[in-house]
């Protein structure tokens, strides 16, 4: 238990943005502003594993919407298909990233208008029975 404990305070103080479960950090994280006409967006991010042991994300959570979940995405019959993860495995030694374009965090049903600048904070649960919190700022990419 010190172990996690120091890589916490460790990783916090390396890094506001860093949030730690077991060995993994955060990195990157960033949420898309969404059109005022949208009441979803998505969230992407980096997951560091620095641990001998494989980490395996089970849920996502966050007030700023009523359903967040991890999203795949796949061509299936010429078209892009977004469908919802069970969980995600971040290996041990490795990274996994939420992209554009690719496996992200999505939000739907947003409680609010977001605003540039803005902190959205995520609630991660693990196979292991950890959460760890990590907090992304909305940007605006059009501009």
């Amino acid at each position: 238990m010190g172990r996690y404990i120091i890589m916490i305070l460790a990783g916090l103080i390396a890094s506001p943005s860093a949030a730690l479960a077991g060995e993994v950090v955060a990195k990157q994280a960033w949420v898309r502003l969404a059109p005022p006409v949208s009441d979803s967006t998505a969230a992407y991010m980096v997951m560091e594993n620095d641990g001998d042991s494989d980490v395996i994300l089970t849920a996502v959570e966050s007030a700023a919407a009523k359903h967040v979940m991890m999203h795949g995405m796949a061509m299936k019959e010429g078209r892009m298909h977004m469908f919802e993860l069970e969980h995600v495995r971040v290996p041990a030694h490795g990274t996994v990233s939420f992209e554009p374009g690719g496996m992200h965090i999505m939000l739907m049903g947003l409680n609010e208008a977001l605003h540039t600048g803005q902190t959205l904070r995520f609630k991660f649960r693990t196979a292991a029975g950890e959460s760890f919190t990590v907090p992304a700022v909305v940007r605006d990419m059009r501009h």
